[in-house]
């Protein structure tokens, strides 16, 4: 028989100090303390510091570790195919890229400004990553996020169907202070799946909450993915609204991976 958690706050039954305030702050839930406490105190005793000092320096390693917990907990939350920052982004290989605006985005001003972001540029060219990139900036700046492709939502739309399954899929992705939609390029979308995306962008704009999306058509391409030509009009109208466009024009890196592997591959065999 398995034991039933009894929730109680009783100070450790131990003759050591050093084991009674480990499992005080472990049972207080206060873990950056306790893995902190030994070498602290060490150094307490070895600087002879003041009280004072050394409650500042382990108050600190708690809030520091309560903050790495909310990013990792945020960041597998958002639901990245993978991480990429923009230090990580060659921008020696895209030109046509405005490094100090894409490092301004980073700031994250857009979120309170309610702007939206749309990358748009052929396969390849870094649209993903950038996207993935601000992500990341935010949820360092305390702001969820939540990242899909188009072709995931509408999966999930259709398999959800109507009912709570659905209100709350479509809830999380309205209220998420920042959504990145990727791959914006797909051609039949079902009319349940296209109402819910038009209502899904609108009420994102009501709310002034900012959506990144990437692209590789233009917003004509789009039109088919939120219905009929009136109402998709009027979506791409409240994206296009309050946003800052990107226009990526350059190579491929997946053209230039495959370039320098062949080069490698060359330099070896000579």
């Amino acid at each position: 028989m398995s034991k039933s958690k009894v929730n109680l706050y009783k100070m450790e039954d131990s003759p050591r100090q050093e084991e009674k305030i480990a499992a005080a702050l472990e049972l207080l839930g206060l873990e950056g303390m306790r893995s902190s406490f030994p070498e602290l105190s060490k150094r307490f005793i070895l600087n002879n510091q003041s009280p004072s000092d050394f409650m500042v320096e382990l108050l600190e390693k708690e809030i520091n570790w309560k903050e790495e917990s909310r990013k990792n907990r945020w960041i597998k939350a958002a639901k990245f195919p993978w991480q990429k920052t923009l230090k990580d982004f060659d921008f020696s290989y895209q030109p046509s890229i405005n490094e100090r605006q894409i490092y301004e985005l980073g700031s994250c001003r857009f979120i309170n400004e309610g702007e939206n972001i749309i990358f748009f540029g052929q396969a390849g060219v870094g649209k993903t990553h950038l996207s993935i990139a601000l992500g990341l900036e935010a949820i360092n700046k305390g702001f969820d996020v939540k990242f899909f492709t188009l072709e995931n939502i509408v999966e999930l739309i259709e398999k959800y169907g109507d009912g709570i399954k659905l209100d709350n899929f479509i809830s999380n992705l309205r209220t998420a202070k920042v959504l990145i939609i990727d791959e914006m390029e797909r051609f039949e979308v079902s009319l349940t799946a296209s109402k819910q995306l038009s209502r899904l962008i609108t009420s994102r704009y009501q709310e002034h909450k900012p959506t990144i999306f990437t692209s590789n058509k233009s917003f004509e391409g789009w039109s088919n993915i939120f219905g009929d030509t009136s109402t998709a009009n009027k979506v791409i109208d409240r994206i296009n609204h309050r946003s800052v466009i990107i226009n990526i024009q350059g190579e491929s890196y997946r053209v230039k991976d495959k370039l320098e592997i062949l080069k490698e591959a060359a330099q070896a065999v000579i």
